[in-house]
């Protein structure tokens, strides 16, 4: 499928990779500020959240499902991480917001898929 065939699949697409340049670049900011001395432990956490959200996002400029998966699973590995190891889920929605646009890599992928096998079925 090309991508001007689908107005609302690319519109969509174009705003998860907008979203993910924003998210990525804000995330490898705090990385190169604000990482200091992590223990083990804390590693694990970081491969996760936000090293996996990030690969997730760049992956998804080429394989927006496979990207999308990727985010989404390194977020949730980070909440179950965080609920297991501290026995409470990360304060604030930000966790959530940064990791946004792979949620709509993987709507977009979902979508595009779909209407894959609906025109090969045709």
């Amino acid at each position: 499928m090309r991508m001007g065939t689908n107005v609302g699949l690319s519109t969509l697409r174009w705003i998860a990779r907008v979203g993910s340049v924003i998210s990525v670049g804000l995330l490898g900011g705090f990385v190169l500020t604000e990482l200091g001395n992590p223990t083990p432990r804390e590693w694990v956490g970081l491969a996760l959240f936000p090293f996996g959200v990030m690969l997730g996002m760049l992956l998804g400029w080429w394989r927006e499902l496979l990207g999308g998966v990727v985010t989404v699973g390194s977020l949730a590995l980070f909440y179950a991480w965080m609920i297991v190891g501290d026995g409470r889920v990360p304060p604030g929605p930000w966790f959530l917001v940064f990791a946004a646009p792979g949620v709509l890599f993987l709507v977009s992928g979902m979508v595009r898929r779909g209407h894959e096998r609906r025109v090969m079925r045709s």
